[in-house]
């Protein structure tokens, strides 16, 4: 729970961002509607798929042969080599593969690309 703290106060925690957070931190999977399970997981696969695919395009052979020569603590895994980077390293080309082929999901009516938005900090490990 993000409690109602100086520190939570130090991150910048207010109002509805404290709501959001707070709901973030107390969400249990079992929580989670079997739809919502069920299509975050298709969206899980595809955003991988992509990523894969992103890595044997030369744009996405450029980006994991840079990242490499970044070195760094080896944290995260790069999608389609099997290297370990820096967390945000991984992030960046692991995201930067995934929409490079605009084959990876939609929401349309933002016009944007959700899932590698966030899975590129969350499935790096």
């Amino acid at each position: 729970m993000i409690p109602e703290t100086s520190q939570a106060k130090t991150v910048g925690l207010t109002g509805q961002t404290r709501r959001l957070a707070r709901f973030a931190v107390e969400l249990s999977y079992n929580d989670l509607p079997s739809e919502v399970v069920k299509q975050s997981k298709i969206c899980i696969l595809d955003a991988i798929g992509s990523s894969l695919l992103g890595s044997t395009m030369p744009w996405g052979k450029i980006m994991l042969e840079y990242v490499k020569t970044l070195g760094g603590k080896s944290e995260s895994t790069l999608i389609g080599s099997g290297v370990k980077v820096p967390a945000g390293n991984a992030a960046l080309a692991n995201g930067t593969m995934g929409h490079g082929f605009e084959v990876d999901d939609v929401f349309i009516p933002a016009l944007h690309h959700p899932v590698l938005s966030l899975s590129g900090s969350t499935r790096t490990g």
